[in-house]
């Protein structure tokens, strides 16, 4: 029987090898559909109305000037009079119509009929002062790591402000800086949205989603039904980054509408919507100081980190401070902002970007105020980082680096580059780190009368080669070509997989296809065993056959 260990690296035909996308012609020549290419017969075209201030009180939201207008099917309201605003660009409403020219005629009549009150508006994430001053600021929390313990008689507050202005005293050098990354909005090609429609009792939704085992859930939660009877498809995705895992207020919304008015309802985000309500990640501020030895070893690090998450506060974890290198002292204090714009979403690896501009930027001002080699400095302070192991690969990884970008020859001093106008080049050196997150995938692979191969899952592609990937491990598990397979993804009905998050995508549909296909294939040799005389753990899948091995 086949076993479900991978194959050894010499043993492989397919794995490894240069593959041709499976998806590559259909993107290439437009064949491909996108949620955003999704039109369905008689279809409504949703636009919504965005809140014009960052912070305000509606006193007057009325439906009847858009339903005056000609083509103009059904108006949703989203908010009430009443309500509070608390960022620009939050819906207020949206217009279902015929056209999209008359809903964004509806859309124009809805604003000219708006009434508001206007209230305070703070957006000044980088000031940690007037953000203080405002009241915006609440504490997100602080770690000290001290190499000597306060006696039992110390006051530790006391005790670690000495101990860390002594070590900062002692040390050889010392660099103090502010540094900092703005917030950033997403920006995905295609925008987010759906299109939908119900058959019954039941909601077919197409979505751009790189969650879509998991949205029919939302939709089924909002909407009062089971997930048994809405079906998400996605069979390619115009980018997510992190900001497309759930079908959001607005898909809903168009789920209600296509329900009210027994249409189908098209629904996607203006280009001005998408970068006000996408999702974006969260800013992050920092001073810090840093005392190192005479060879550069970071021995002290003291910072304050600011940043906000949106109205909720927050900003960049305190977790990632100082980021991958943990000095034996060190203290962190992290502070967040509450400010009018929405909600910061996952951004490709959270806070970690955040966390290695912000930090390691003042290691390679170590360099700078040693007037020594960055990519030297940066391996000294290796021995701080706890796990050996990790400190070696990352030491390896830094030679081969500099090795492949001939870092000797092109390494100057800080400030000595050439200089172009009022710009000097230079070189930058910085290491990541990431966990990743646990991911999960179940598939189906189905070998038919025939000798064809199809499989199923409930992944998504979104433009990483997942679609490829399936077709790979399929074929190199059965002994056949890539194109022997047909991969069937994308669409929530299919075994549960994953939301594609934190870059474990690959790592878990791989799995669970070599599983389902060595299930597969052990059925089959079992059925060929005694048709060729000879035992199933004889047998083996080679360029289409069952044959027995070698």
């Amino acid at each position: 029987m086949a076993k479900i260990e991978w194959p050894a690296a010499d043993r492989t035909a397919l794995i490894g090898g240069r593959i041709a996308r499976t998806d590559g012609l259909e993107k290439s020549t437009g064949e491909a559909k996108y949620t955003y290419d999704i039109n369905l017969d008689n279809q409504l075209i949703a636009v919504a109305l965005g809140c014009p201030h960052g912070h305000c009180k509606i006193i007057t939201l009325d439906a009847a000037p858009a339903e005056k207008v000609k083509g103009v099917v059904h108006v949703e309201l989203l908010q009430q009079p009443g309500a509070e605003i608390e960022w620009e660009g939050e819906l207020l409403a949206v217009v279902a119509a015929e056209s999209e020219g008359a809903a964004r005629e509806g859309v124009a009549r809805l604003r000219e009929a708006l009434k508001y009150e206007a209230l305070d508006v703070f957006v000044d994430d980088d000031d940690l002062e007037a953000a203080q001053q405002a009241g915006r600021t609440s504490k997100a929390g602080d770690k000290v790591q001290i190499e000597n313990e306060p006696g039992d008689d110390d006051d530790e507050d006391e005790f670690i402000d000495q101990e860390i202005a002594r070590l900062l005293k002692e040390s050889k050098h010392v660099v103090e800086g502010r540094y900092g990354i703005d917030a950033i909005t997403h920006c995905c090609l295609e925008p987010h949205g759906s299109t939908v429609e119900w058959v019954g009792d039941k909601l077919n939704a197409f979505l751009s989603t790189q969650n879509v085992s998991g949205t029919d859930d939302g939709f089924a939660g909002a909407l009062g039904v089971t997930a048994d009877d809405v079906t998400v498809t996605c069979k390619f995705i115009g980018g997510g980054f992190g900001s497309k895992f759930a079908p959001d207020y607005w898909g809903i919304a168009a789920a209600q509408i296509a329900k009210k008015t027994g249409r189908p309802v098209k629904f996607m985000l203006d280009r001005d919507q998408e970068l006000k309500l996408g999702g974006n990640r969260p800013s992050g501020y920092i001073t810090v100081k840093l005392g190192a030895d005479a060879d550069g070893v970071v021995q002290v690090w003291d910072s304050h980190h600011w940043g906000t998450s949106g109205t909720r506060g927050g900003g960049v974890s305190q977790s990632v401070i100082p980021y991958v290198y943990q000095p034996k002292n060190f203290r962190r204090v992290a502070t967040g902002i509450q400010t009018n714009t929405a909600s910061a979403r996952a951004w490709r690896a959270p806070n970690h970007p955040q966390g290695c501009a912000i930090t390691q930027t003042a290691y390679d001002d170590l360099a700078r105020v040693m007037g020594a080699d960055s990519l030297e400095i940066f391996k000294k302070n290796l021995q701080n980082i706890a796990s050996r192991q990790t400190a070696k690969i990352y030491g390896e990884e830094m030679d081969i680096a500099a090795r492949l970008m001939d870092w000797k020859n092109k390494w100057h001093p800080h400030g000595k580059g050439e200089k172009n106008g009022s710009i000097v080049e230079g070189l930058g050196l910085a290491i990541h780190e990431w966990g990743g997150v646990a991911n999960s995938s179940t598939a189906t692979v189905r070998i038919h009368p025939d000798g064809g191969v199809s499989t199923f899952c409930g992944t998504q592609e979104l433009g990483t080669g997942t679609r490829t990937c399936c077709a790979v491990v399929t074929a190199e598990t059965l002994g056949l070509g890539v194109d022997d397979v047909n991969v069937n993804i994308g669409v929530s009905a299919y075994p549960i997989s994953g939301a594609s998050g934190g870059s474990t995508t690959i790592g878990a549909i791989s799995e669970s296809h070599r599983r389902a296909s060595v299930a597969a294939l052990n059925q089959l040799l079992a059925k060929a065993a005694p048709k060729l005389e000879a035992d199933a753990d004889d047998l083996e899948a080679v360029g289409g056959r069952i044959q027995v091995s070698g």
